[in-house]
């Protein structure tokens, strides 16, 4: 004899069924999180949005690229080189340099729209530390030309690391910061949605949108009954009992009241399946209710489809079965008699 526990443990097939799923789910926004916090971390907290400060009078080097290759700099008695910065033919900026104790400080600043300036005064710089050997040769080449020394003399000077303001947050680096903002919220959204939805299944939709029809406990109850004791057809991820059909995907799709529906019809589609992406027909069951609400099955096998139908075709045979543009003009008439009523 069944005790009251055992009874009340599998009346609650909906509600575990809705708790398995979320859990199966948790993983995916829980890497996702993961690998946007880490990369948010490396681009907000060790980027360019914590740009180390340093005096005017700093020469750069490889070790300071190494440990902080983004900076803010107040730079003063800047010259123009006479280089410019081209990136893929365009160009992104000009080449100045100071002198600090004998060493020759090269920036590379955005252009202004006119031509660059001689000298510069004073200016505060929010760059990024580059280096670049084909950068370094152009620029102690053209400066040994045009200060008639040797290559060797210029090199001794010249620091090979740049202070490289369009460098510091270009279009591309924005974009990408907008985005790890955007995958933490969905990411964080969808976890806490479904750690919610663990917590209190009565929360989900299928759940809620059984208030149209009535009282959802009891309906709810009603519906573990007959999965219990009048499950006509079951398949991997649907069931048919005497007065509903259900649909158990992802957080448990929808709980459908039969007597409610009046037209059911069946779409196919083909798909292509990851990773031999081999053509497959697959099949979307739509039933459309007295109220007007259309409730769609996708990605279903054609033969459970079929049967599902043919089964709730022989027991309400007052439903309309396929699509045509005759039902669908009848469905409508029917459903706006029944509001406008």
């Amino acid at each position: 004899m069944k005790t009251n526990r055992q009874k009340k443990r599998k009346r609650n097939y909906i509600f575990q069924y809705i708790r398995r799923s979320q859990l199966k789910r948790l993983p995916y926004p829980l890497v996702l999180l993961g690998i946007s916090l880490f990369f948010a971390f490396h681009f907000f907290i060790l980027g360019p949005l914590q740009a180390v400060p340093l005096p005017s009078s700093s020469v750069m080097t490889a070790q300071d690229l190494d440990s902080h290759p983004y900076i803010s700099i107040s730079a003063s008695n800047l010259s123009y080189s006479g280089d410019d910065y081209m990136v893929n033919g365009h160009l992104e900026g000009h080449f100045y340099y100071t002198f600090q104790s004998g060493q020759c400080q090269f920036y590379i600043l955005k252009p202004d729209g006119d031509a660059a300036a001689d000298f510069i005064s004073r200016i505060t710089i929010h760059g990024k530390l580059v280096e670049s050997e084909e950068l370094y040769l152009q620029l102690v080449t053209n400066m040994a030309s045009r200060l008639n020394l040797s290559q060797e003399q210029v090199r001794a000077m010249v620091s090979p690391v740049f202070i490289s303001q369009p460098d510091f947050l270009p279009l591309r680096s924005l974009l990408f910061g907008l985005l790890l903002l955007f995958c933490i919220l969905i990411s964080t959204v969808s976890l806490l949605r479904m750690m919610f939805c663990l917590l209190f299944p009565t929360c989900t939709r299928a759940y809620r949108g059984l208030k149209k029809y009535g009282t959802p406990k009891k309906i709810l109850a009603n519906v573990e009954k007959e999965l219990e004791q009048d499950c006509i057809i079951q398949t991997t991820d649907m069931a048919l009992t005497n007065r509903y059909l259900i649909e158990f995907s992802e957080d448990l799709s929808a709980i459908v009241p039969l007597k409610a529906v009046i037209w059911a019809y069946k779409m196919g589609s083909i798909r292509r399946r990851f990773p031999t992406f081999r053509k497959t027909m697959r099949y979307t069951l739509n039933l459309v209710t007295i109220d007007g609400r259309h409730y769609a099955f996708k990605n279903k096998k054609k033969g459970d489809v079929v049967m599902i139908q043919e089964e709730m075709s022989r027991r309400y045979p007052n439903f309309f079965f396929g699509y045509s543009e005759e039902h669908e003009e009848m469905v409508r008439h029917i459903i706006k008699e029944r509001k406008s009523g």
